[in-house]
């Protein structure tokens, strides 16, 4: 009888002293931030598109796009600077703009990048 009391015991202390510094770290951390699980956010893959313009000054690189979010975010590979844009209406194609005015039309395998208004460049997918 007493070899099963003992461990039994020790059991019951080990899962006391467990739950005892759960509750002091989550009592005490006033930083902690509750667990949040992340919406199933469906991304189409970083399949490495890569626009390049006509005249081959500007290259820009897919680096997420989200049709959840109807978010693009792509870096123009020539000055390292990266895009994010929301989705805009659009008669034909996609189109994107981000707050300073910069837009990128994606139509089928061709690209029109530009700021306010005024096309800046245009071009196809590199293949």
């Amino acid at each position: 009888m007493r070899l099963f009391i003992i461990p039994l015991f020790c059991t019951s202390f080990l899962f006391a002293c467990n739950k005892q510094a759960l509750d002091t770290v989550s009592a005490t951390d006033s930083t902690a931030m509750p667990f949040t699980q992340e919406p199933s956010i469906e991304k189409v893959p970083n399949d490495g598109r890569l626009y390049v313009s006509q005249d081959g000054q500007y290259r820009f690189r897919v680096l997420e796009e989200n049709p959840k979010t109807r978010e693009l975010i792509f870096k123009n590979d020539v000055s390292g600077r990266i895009y994010s844009m929301h989705q805009t209406i659009s008669a034909d194609g996609a189109r994107y703009e981000d707050k300073d005015g910069n837009y990128m039309w994606l139509k089928g395998d061709n690209f029109m990048f530009g700021t306010n208004g005024t096309e800046t460049a245009n071009g196809t997918i590199a293949r």
